[in-house]
């Protein structure tokens, strides 16, 4: 299963850590997707391999409905954005949110 770009419809890599320095690897892909949800679909039903983030599958990693390959290659970091309107006051618990998680990315890098 290959990675489909959203914006340009292109086929994308895998990409892969080895150490610290990225891995890009075009794959053969008899058909492509895109989005997680379509991903775990298609590799639940043994169609192929796909990167997919560790959060998501955790329980189908942990309960052995997924195999993890190539575990020595970790997949580079994800970005992650919030966007909120720019015009408001953000509320406390907002607030919070946005310090936490930027508190926690920068550790996690």
């Amino acid at each position: 299963m290959g990675p489909r770009s959203f914006t340009t419809r292109a086929l994308r890599p895998f990409i892969f850590l080895r150490e610290e320095d990225p891995i890009t690897t075009k794959m053969p892909a008899p058909f492509s997707m895109t989005g997680t949800e379509s991903f775990l679909d298609g590799v639940s039903h043994g169609l192929g391999m796909a990167q997919i983030p560790p959060f998501r599958i955790g329980r189908d990693l942990a309960e052995g409905r997924l195999e993890r390959i190539l575990a020595e290659y970790p997949l580079p970091p994800c970005p992650v954005s919030i966007l909120y309107p720019r015009n408001r006051q953000l509320s406390p618990r907002v607030r919070v949110f946005i310090d936490w998680i930027g508190q926690h990315a920068m550790t996690d890098s």
